[in-house]
């Protein structure tokens, strides 16, 4: 299997979003997947967007926002921390840093 993000040079058997898994954070994978075959199963639509601060971003060192036009995440899933508000958007509840955290993929998509 290999996992990679939208735009990569692979073969795209399935696509995965955090909304799938009621995730706050949108981070789409794509998988090729070898000698197998499977379905791809449903994605439901978004509700909302990370400019209007329903989802996080999760990029780079720690940032609430990744540009100035972006709304800071809602106070109701914001988090003390930077880091523990991506952490909990992805579903990861063991310790990991902001470098981390932005390369790791959610753990519900394995």
């Amino acid at each position: 299997m290999i996992e990679n993000v939208p735009d990569a040079k692979i073969r795209p058997d399935i696509i995965m979003k955090g909304t799938m898994f009621n995730l706050l954070v949108l981070r789409k994978r794509i998988f090729e997947i070898e000698n197998c075959f499977i379905l791809q199963p449903g994605i439901p639509p978004k509700k909302g967007s990370v400019k209007a601060g329903d989802y996080y971003i999760i990029f780079g060192k720690g940032s609430w926002r990744k540009s100035h036009n972006d709304q800071y995440p809602k106070e109701e899933i914001r988090l003390k921390t930077v880091r523990e508000s991506w952490a909990n958007a992805m579903g990861i509840n063991w310790p990991m840093n902001e470098r981390e955290l932005a390369e790791a993929i959610p753990p519900a998509y394995t």
